[in-house]
This record gives structure tokens, C-alpha cells and sequence, in this order.
């Protein structure tokens, strides 16, 4: 299987074209559904990864989405986007979302602020994915990060830290809470937005963990209860 692994990370190969040249070679090799099944043993033992483990009020993750909100200027006409900052705490899942103005760090910083008063408490560390607005240089060990961005940080008694560069598993949590983010607050907004009478970069678009995964059964929410308040419990 070693081969049809590497040839499936060429860009237009399927696994249908795979299994129709593998049974060219061996016309009485594996069916479809068995070829499709052994090639997954095989990708799920070649991407095997880690097990994290969070504590309560250890770190924050944060991130912009993907995809961005918009509005209609109602003086202008105008299309406005909306980028979207989505900030999870991994022990609980406690997520917070905003619409923002814009992206840049007199507009972040604010995002933060509230996000902050939301959680009602500071986390240790704040991890980002090397945001230019706040890093202004990236490196695996050491970064470095903006006068304002570090004076914001003081501030807030908290610690900044970036992911390694193009390593999006370094921030699973809050790469799984734009997901969700785009399920549960883009999704039931797609018919609002873009509308003259509704302006999201205004207003915060807030959300925790049971809105984010709902539906969820009673068990799940009284412990999803109890997770936050432990977050809330262990944050400065």
C-alpha cells in the first residue's frame, strides 16, 4: 500500500483511479470497498497524532476564521467584510466569537479585551497562529511580537505565544472552533447577511461551548458546566 499512498497526495489522483490501475495489474485483486478499506488502515497508522492535555485557565487559543462576515454600507452601498476573531479555551471548549471592523490591532486588542471580561478571568498564555498583526517575526522557538502587542500582554498579566509557522496542529482546539463557528453562527446568518439593517461588525457574536455543540444530552451539559467553572476558577 505503500505506493498508492504516495501517488494519493498528487493533486486530481482519487482512490477510484488507484483502485481501477491496481485492478488493471491484478485483475482479481480487491474489490473497491476492500481496497478502500486496507488504504485506510494504512492512512490512519501514517497520520497518527498526539493526545493533548489541557488545564483549566492554562492557555487560550485564538484565531481569525476563514471566511469573513459582511454587510451593505447603508450610506455608501458599499459591501464592508468582517473578519472574524474566534478565541477558545481548550479545557472546556469555552469559545468566544466577534466580528471585527477590521484586522488590525487597534481593533484586535479591544477583541481581546472583551473576550477577556467574557471569560471572566485571564488565561496564563495567549497562543496565536503568527498573526502579522501581532508577530513580527516568526520562529520555532522564539518570537517576536509587537511593542503593543507585548505592552497588551503586561497589561493583562498573561503570556504570548505563537504557533510554529504552518503548523496548524500546534492550535487544534480553535481550528475545530472556527469550524463549528461556521456551523453555528455563519450558517443561521447566510440569509441575514449581507443586509442594510444589520451591521455585525458592531455588535459581538458570542457563544460558548453548548451553543457551539448543540445538540447535547443533560449529562453532557452539566459537564460541560462543570469544565467551565473550573476555567473560571483557575484564570487570574
Amino acid at each position: 500500500m505503500t505506493q498508492p499512498l504516495e501517488e494519493l497526495a498528487h493533486e486530481g489522483v482519487t482512490r477510484y483511479l488507484l483502485w481501477v490501475e491496481y485492478r488493471e495489474k491484478d485483475p482479481e485483486g480487491y474489490s473497491y470497498q476492500q481496497f478502500c478499506e486496507h488504504l485506510k488502515t494504512h492512512l490512519d497508522v501514517k497520520s497518527a497524532v498526539m493526545h493533548l492535555e489541557h488545564k483549566p485557565g492554562e492557555k487560550l487559543e485564538i484565531d481569525f476564521a476563514g471566511g469573513k462576515m459582511c454587510y451593505i454600507n447603508e450610506e455608501t452601498g458599499e459591501l464592508v467584510q468582517c473578519p472574524v476573531l474566534v478565541a477558545v479555551l481548550p479545557f472546556s471548549g469555552y469559545t468566544y466569537i466577534q466580528a471585527l471592523a477590521d484586522a488590525t490591532l487597534k481593533n484586535l486588542l479591544p477583541a481581546l479585551g472583551a473576550c477577556m471580561e467574557y471569560f471572566q478571568g485571564v488565561p496564563q498564555c495567549v497562543l496565536t497562529d503568527n498573526m502579522k498583526q501581532m508577530v513580527t517575526r516568526t520562529s520555532r522557538y522564539e518570537p517576536t511580537f509587537t511593542d503593543l502587542a507585548q505592552q497588551w500582554s503586561v497589561h493583562y498579566n498573561t503570556t504570548l505565544m505563537a504557533t510554529r509557522p504552518a503548523k496548524p496542529k500546534d492550535k487544534p482546539t480553535v481550528e475545530k472552533g472556527v469550524d463549528l463557528a461556521y456551523k453555528r453562527v455563519y450558517a443561521p446568518l447566510r440569509n441575514l447577511l449581507p443586509n442594510p439593517s444589520y451591521e455585525p461588525s458592531t455588535e459581538v457574536v458570542v457563544t460558548d461551548e453548548r451553543t457551539l455543540n448543540f445538540p447535547l444530552y443533560d449529562e453532557e451539559v452539566v459537564i460541560c458546566g462543570i469544565r467551565c467553572f473550573r476555567e473560571k476558577r483557575a484564570q487570574r
